[in-house]
């Protein structure tokens, strides 16, 4: 059931959708996705996640000093399994080629060690991240009469009953119109919204859980006679950043 379909500019849809990654008490913040900081203490602020992608997570943590330093150890917990791991050498931000299973509270540490002969670990830090479920192997068909049908898959069921899908869709040089569908629809077609030909169709399509969101998926469809009742190809999740995701706003993705 749509609950919002109110016409609005991609730059503001999009800040709007993640206030509440920017904003604290009326503050501006950065945009982590996560952080281990308790309460509104800043200092306590020492870990974070700053992007989640297809399949690595981005971290970001506080200086680690000592006058031997080695290496940051960065991995995630895997619990009766081998845990995945990367050494970052210099810098407080490090990647780690490691997703955890949607829906669940995965564990993420840096660690900081020495470079003796026999490393010593004399400072850890750590956060438990739960990743959205994302939405897979979008499709969109433009019908014979050019109503757009769009078709797409989950990666497992919603965390949360009260979760929903969003999706933006309208024309590329034009503003977005913004849905709010329930987390168990697997599709949506439009009989309002018709395209016209020589058109760019845009659409973005992600998860909502709480006030986090999927990692977005986003096409795009140049609407001609021969590509009436023909699907686009099967797109996957991007890697996108909040500021990228503004940027890279017309761009397709892999």
């Amino acid at each position: 059931m749509i609950q919002s379909n109110e016409h609005i500019t991609i730059y503001f849809a999009l800040m709007i959708v993640f206030t509440s990654l920017h904003t604290g008490n009326g503050q501006y913040k950065p945009a982590y996705l996560e952080t281990n900081m308790v309460e509104n203490n800043a200092r306590t602020n020492t870990f974070r996640v700053i992007q989640e992608q297809t399949t690595a997570m981005a971290f970001e943590w506080k200086t680690m000093t000592h006058e031997n330093f080695g290496y940051v150890y960065l991995l995630q917990d895997i619990p009766y399994g081998i845990d995945r791991t990367v050494k970052v050498y210099e810098g407080n931000i490090g990647l780690l080629e490691a997703i955890g299973e949607p829906c669940e509270h995965s564990k993420y540490r840096a660690e900081g060690y020495t470079n003796n002969l026999f490393p010593f670990n004399f400072d850890t830090v750590g956060l438990a991240y739960k990743r959205v479920p994302r939405i897979n192997n979008v499709q969109i068909q433009l019908r014979s009469n050019l109503y757009s049908h769009v078709k797409w898959e989950t990666e497992r069921t919603a965390c949360e009953p009260t979760d929903s899908i969003i999706i933006f869709r309208g024309y590329s040089n034009q503003s977005l119109k913004m849905y709010t569908i329930t987390n168990n629809q697997i599709e949506y077609y439009s009989d309002e919204f018709k395209t016209e030909e020589g058109m760019e169709e845009v659409f973005i399509v992600f998860s909502k859980h709480g006030n986090r969101f999927s990692l977005p998926t986003m096409d795009k469809k140049p609407v001609w006679k021969g590509n009436k009742e023909q699907s686009t190809n099967q797109t996957k999740p991007s890697n996108i950043t909040v500021s990228s995701f503004l940027e890279n706003i017309s761009t397709s993705s892999e």
